[in-house]
């Protein structure tokens, strides 16, 4: 809630409090006047007050409207202005409702615009992913075929050795010692290259 529907809404109490008060005063007033401080007369039309000096006054005459009191002026005026208030209470309460409920859509759609931001970009992040997975598993696979041709070659070459010594004779003891070594360096050669 915003602090203009507060403002409002605490307007509205401040001037319902006033007019309340105001009732309870004219009721005051309303009711004093029926219970004035004065006693029983002793002959009719004659009222005495008590001043302390017991002071004789004549009693005004009462008028037959007034005594029971016709209040449906008041009343009516009473039940207009009370109207005129809840009216302008509701039209207040209704306005700061409209403002919540259009602040709260606002936020609401910056909220699933943000959301939809964020699955794009995950969107996007994942055909990277996806990208940098295909990258690595080919680098696998030539990583792997490479080893697996250096295993060959290298097989072959021992087998070539194999072949040589089973060739030579053993007198020549020598030449033999020379044949592993031209296939380490072959091996070395070929891993420059």
């Amino acid at each position: 809630m915003d602090d203009l529907l507060r403002n409002e809404i605490a307007e509205a109490g401040r001037e319902q409090d006033r007019l309340l008060a105001e009732h309870d005063q004219w009721m005051a007033r309303r009711n004093a006047a029926r219970a004035a401080p004065v006693s029983e007369p002793p002959s009719p039309g004659l009222i005495t007050k008590d001043y302390g000096g017991n002071v004789l006054a004549t009693a005004p005459q009462p008028r037959a409207a007034a005594s029971e009191g016709d209040w449906s002026q008041w009343e009516a005026w009473m039940a207009g202005h009370l109207a005129i208030m809840r009216a302008e209470i509701h039209d207040k309460v209704a306005r700061s409702m409209g403002t919540l409920i259009v602040e709260l859509e606002r936020q609401w759609r910056e909220d699933i615009e943000q959301a939809e931001r964020s699955d794009d970009e995950i969107a996007k992040l994942q055909i990277e992913l996806d990208r940098l997975r295909g990258q690595i598993n080919r680098l696998k696979r030539e990583a792997a075929g490479d080893r697996a041709e250096m295993r060959r070659e290298r097989a072959l070459l021992y087998d070539e050795i194999k072949l040589l010594r089973r060739r030579c004779d053993l007198a020549e003891h020598g030449q033999i010692d020379e044949l592993p070594r031209k296939a380490r360096n072959h091996d070395k050669a070929k891993r420059r290259a």
